[in-house]
Parts: structure tokens; C-alpha cells; sequence
């Protein structure tokens, strides 16, 4: 028996099936930002508005929230290879549980396919240190 056959990672499929309410904003460029319900109280809505100002963009009109459950995830793989967005914020999401075979430092932006993506702490953790605020601040000067 070869047992260096099964000597290598799986990873869970994610639910492609996202109810709509999941979602907010209009997306008008193109960015998805996946972030947990539980993550996304007032306090740190209005601190990603800001972090999202400061490259220059309006969070309910430029970009697409996608509210995941934190019992939950869901193919975020799939939702950016059949609609239009072009980048990705993931804050304390690890790709491999929304559908990336991959695995990746936080704040380090990669590509697939055309597409950027940063993957940091949850906002909670990044609004209470600064060096985790300028690491995604440098993270986000590279792509934008």
C-alpha cells in the first residue's frame, strides 16, 4: 500500500447556496468583502466605512458585503468566479474554508485568475491594534 497517496490536505466544499439577505451594498466596484454577522456590529461597520474611505471608497455604494455566519461558510470561491467582482476583503476568514485550496499569510495580497484578494483578522482584532491597522493599510496600498 502506498501511504504517500494519502498523505496530503482536504479541504471542506463550502455551501455555493448564499441567501440573498446575506448580502449588502451595490457593488459599483466590483469588491466583495466577506466578514462573519457576528463581526459586523455598529462599531465596526463604521470602522471598515473608514478603512474603506481612506482608499477611497463608499461601503454601501462600491462594494458588495457578504455577511457569513459563524456557523457556516459559504463558497466564496464560486461567488467570485460567476459575478463581477474584481478584488476580495476577507477579515477573520481563512480561504480554505470558503473554497480556496490555498493557504496564505494575513495581510499579504495574492491573485487568482485576475482577481486580488487580502485576508485579515476580524475587524474586531484590527481596530484594536495598530500594528494589525498597518499591516491591512499596507495590504490595501498595494492593490488600490
Amino acid at each position: 500500500m502506498n501511504h504517500y497517496f494519502y498523505d496530503f490536505e482536504l479541504f471542506h466544499s463550502p455551501d455555493s447556496s448564499i441567501p440573498p439577505e446575506n448580502f449588502q451594498g451595490e457593488n459599483a466596484k466590483k469588491l466583495l468583502v466577506v466578514v462573519h454577522k457576528s463581526d459586523f456590529h455598529q462599531e465596526n461597520q463604521d470602522f471598515l466605512a473608514k478603512v474603506l474611505s481612506a482608499i477611497k471608497l463608499e461601503m454601501q455604494k462600491d462594494a458588495t458585503i457578504l455577511l457569513m455566519p459563524d456557523d457556516r461558510n459559504y463558497a466564496v470561491n464560486d461567488l467570485m468566479n460567476s459575478h463581477d467582482y474584481q478584488k476580495c476583503l476577507m477579515f477573520g476568514i481563512q480561504p480554505t474554508d470558503v473554497g480556496f485550496a490555498i493557504e496564505t499569510h494575513l495581510y499579504l495580497p495574492f491573485e487568482i485568475s485576475g482577481k486580488h484578494y487580502i485576508v485579515g483578522h476580524k475587524l474586531e482584532k484590527i481596530k484594536a491594534d495598530t500594528d494589525r491597522k498597518k499591516a491591512l493599510w499596507s495590504a490595501l496600498q498595494q492593490v488600490w
